[in-house]
């Protein structure tokens, strides 16, 4: 299956979203670390759908495309939606067995830390002379 089939509207999703028992993870995914990946992963659970919600963020590292496409490509996930209107979160709500996930203040937090972490490393290393 080629991945980017995953990455989907909220119209494609609309009677899926409604009917079906989905965990829906949303967030920034900016970026998409092993650590994400992992706690993504740990949100799949038998008999329920994985769902990933690519929100928009001022001053993003990777695209609203890129971050679809790389979470589109793990294998647990079922589908992927860029946020465009909060439609997905009121279609969730309206079926009971819907379980939303999303800490958009601890994820800011990890994306700053791993920022922090890249620039530390580049003055470390100091500039490359080709």
């Amino acid at each position: 299956m080629d991945t980017r089939e995953k990455i989907r509207t909220v119209e494609d999703l609309r009677e899926t979203l409604l009917r079906d028992a989905w965990t829906i993870a949303a967030g920034f995914f900016d970026p998409l670390t092993a650590d994400s990946a992992e706690r993504v992963a740990r949100q799949a659970a038998a008999g329920r759908k994985l769902l990933i919600v690519i929100r928009p963020r001022d001053n993003e590292l990777l695209s609203l495309e890129t971050r679809a496409a790389l979470m589109a490509a793990l294998r647990c996930v079922d589908a992927v939606l860029i946020e465009t209107s909060p439609e997905w979160r009121d279609l969730a709500l309206r079926n009971p067995s819907a379980r939303i996930d999303e800490d958009s203040a601890a994820e800011l937090r990890r994306s700053e830390e791993f920022e922090r972490l890249v620039l530390e490393r580049q003055t470390a290393v100091g500039p490359q002379v080709g």
